[in-house]
């Protein structure tokens, strides 16, 4: 999981270390809610790009006492809430057409 989080921070394992382990230890190494979970720090400024150091930075405290759910559905409901009314329209729509679609379908 360092690894994966130093390739999304573009950071050195040695500082991504602390920040890797609670990403592991709340995604159980699943890189779809590792995924997930650094983009809801970053949503929530527990994980900032510092323009001072050229890096990203966190609090380590503040980024363990973040919770991720462990329900994909959930994950993507949540995903979902947070757009436009008209995008959240648009995909109701679009889930009832089926899983692929021409976009001239949608016009």
């Amino acid at each position: 999981m360092t690894s994966f989080v130093s390739e999304k921070l573009r950071l050195p394992r040695r500082l991504t270390k602390s920040i890797s382990e609670i990403v592991h230890r709340k995604s159980m190494g699943n890189a779809f809610f590792a995924t997930t979970f650094l983009q809801s720090l970053a949503e929530s400024r527990l994980l900032t790009f510092s323009a001072d150091k050229m890096r990203w930075i966190w609090n380590e405290a503040a980024v363990d006492a973040k919770n991720i759910s462990d329900d994909v559905v959930e994950v993507m409901a949540e995903k979902i809430q947070t757009l436009q009314r008209g995008a959240q329209d648009l995909l109701m729509t679009a889930s009832c057409i089926g899983a692929s679609f021409e976009k001239l379908m949608m016009a």
